[in-house]
């Protein structure tokens, strides 16, 4: 069963084409200006490398969609993806928006969502999600929580507790 990831945030529509365009700026400006390639200029270059570097690891890690499957929940990205396995998961729950003071620990805060470690719901849990309403909390045996932002926040949590619960309830042969 395949959830589409949440459309980003306003803030997150707002700050990532204007960090792009600053990013941009910095690595054409000097050009523009007749630099002579001295220290400050190729600092303000490298600087703009470094944020359109960021921007793009940013792009590349927020899923687009999740999509559940026999082996797991598959959080597909634009740079490929990444598995959880059900017998890593214990559970998954909406989150109420009161929840959601997020609070960056590490990461970012709005360029093409919020991915990184934020303190939420009293824990600090992995983020990595377009918009921090609708959201899903992925309990994990072992590892920080994660927290996703599907269109569809209930049934990906349904159907995640559907196939969690089953996981965890084989029995294995001794």
């Amino acid at each position: 069963m395949r959830f589409e990831a949440a459309s980003l945030d306003t803030s997150s529509r707002i700050l990532t084409p204007l960090t792009v365009l600053i990013a941009l700026f910095l690595l054409v400006f000097p050009t523009f200006v007749g630099g002579s390639g001295d220290l400050p200029e190729r600092v303000t270059q490298a600087l703009g490398l470094v944020i359109l570097l960021i921007s793009l690891a940013a792009w590349g890690a927020i899923p687009k969609a999740f999509e559940v499957g026999e082996e797991g929940l598959l959080l597909e990205t634009p740079l490929g993806g990444s598995r959880l396995a059900w017998d890593g998961i214990v559970s998954a729950r909406t989150i109420e928006r009161r929840e959601l003071p997020l609070i960056r620990v590490m990461g970012s805060g709005g360029v093409f969502g919020h991915w990184g470690l934020f303190r939420a719901a009293g824990q600090i849990v992995m983020v990595r999600a377009t918009r921090r309403h609708p959201a899903v909390l992925i309990e994990r045996q072992s590892g920080r929580p994660l927290l996703v932002s599907p269109k569809d926040a209930e049934g990906l949590a349904a159907a995640i507790t559907a196939k969690a619960g089953r996981a965890s309830s084989v029995e294995v042969p001794a």
